[in-house]
């Protein structure tokens, strides 16, 4: 059996942000503490981003995705500053679609891991996260140019409603992956 070590590792660092982000998303509802929840909220990202570095090191795809997700950070910038712009809805798409990537390459690259040592139904999960998140990501888009038709953009707003509860579930099950696969691989 192969060691994958640095990446059970590194997956526990991305189960511990993304577990703390939630926690710093509702804390960040709370006048004065909502400060402390950015702050943690920064410090978990970059959290996240070392756990994908030190999972590259066993792992191709996480190698991959820790570079995706640094390009993803400058176009979240440009997004930022771009924002009420059409660049920065051009910004806003390459993000998404680089996001949605770095899932890619995270979900395939443990899934062979897992498999490789025999935890196939972590993998499954894995394959479901990327498959939901694929889905979310296209009908977003067709829910865009939707709502940009007068009386289908009601329509286009309610399926936004349903992409958003998708995304939730998908979020779910990328912690319960994570969790599994980080035990699994350290």
């Amino acid at each position: 059996m192969s060691n994958y070590r640095n990446a059970g590792q590194g997956l526990r660092y991305m189960f511990v942000s993304e577990i703390g982000a939630i926690i710093c998303t509702i804390l960040a509802l709370i006048p004065l503490i909502n400060i402390l929840a950015v702050i943690g909220a920064i410090v978990l990202g970059i959290l996240s981003i070392v756990g994908l570095y030190i999972a590259g090191k066993d792992l191709e795809g996480c190698r991959t995705a820790f570079w995706i997700t640094i390009i993803n950070l400058i176009f979240g910038i440009l997004e930022s500053l771009f924002r009420s712009s059409s660049l920065g809805s051009i910004f806003s798409l390459v993000e998404a679609t680089l996001s949605l990537m770095v899932v890619y390459y995270v979900c395939m690259s443990v899934n062979g891991a897992l498999s490789e040592t025999g935890y196939h139904d972590v993998a499954r999960t894995g394959n479901t996260v990327w498959k939901i998140n694929l889905a979310c990501f296209i009908v977003q888009i067709v829910i865009t140019v939707l709502a940009l038709i007068p009386f289908i953009n009601v329509l286009a707003v309610i399926s936004s409603f349903l992409v958003l509860i998708a995304k939730f579930v998908g979020g779910i099950l990328y912690l319960i992956y994570l969790h599994g696969s980080y035990q699994a691989l350290e």
